[in-house]
């Protein structure tokens, strides 16, 4: 009981991003949900160039999750309230991408996806945005569309405070 009650209040003491939820379409499933206490995110910053994406690694607490949604009308609908609720929320958006101009398979191949079947990327419909908030906050946001479904990609990060990130 009292170690349930310590972990209740650890989780309510995390900053707002790790337990907030993302305006996700109605009908959205979540798939996969996976929380790291001490782990390292490479944030993408750019386009792939070279074969590499330009990333800055971040440490700390990162959660990683996936939904499936019903089919959205292509990957910028998809994006567009996620963008705007991070925006809401005190993010500032570092860098946004979509397909090719993300760099196509290249970006795709050096960025961190979950696997299938909890994430699916349409390598010509598909979105990326990386955003921060407050310098202790980073968040990486994937989002597909296919004729049978959408696909949403979310890592946050809270920065560890002894990380030097």
């Amino acid at each position: 009981m009292i170690r349930r009650l310590a972990l209740c209040a650890a989780f309510a003491a995390l900053p707002a991003a790790a337990q907030e939820d993302l305006p996700l379409p109605p009908g959205a499933v979540q798939l996969m949900s996976r929380s790291t206490e001490a782990g390292e995110y490479a944030l993408p910053l750019a386009a792939a160039e070279g074969g590499t994406v330009p990333a800055q690694v971040f440490r700390g607490r990162i959660e990683r999750r996936t939904w499936r949604t019903p089919p959205p009308e292509g990957s910028a609908r998809l994006l567009a309230p996620l963008r705007a609720a991070l925006r809401a929320r005190g993010y500032d958006i570092l860098f946004e991408c979509a397909a090719q101009d993300c760099g196509g398979a290249d970006f795709l191949f050096g960025i961190e996806i979950a696997q299938a079947p909890d994430m699916y990327v349409n390598l010509r419909d598909f979105r990326f945005l990386s955003a921060m908030r407050d310098e202790n906050e980073a968040m990486g946001v994937l989002v597909s569309a296919s004729r049978t479904a959408g696909h949403v990609q979310a890592v946050s990060v809270v920065l560890s405070p002894a990380a030097g990130n």
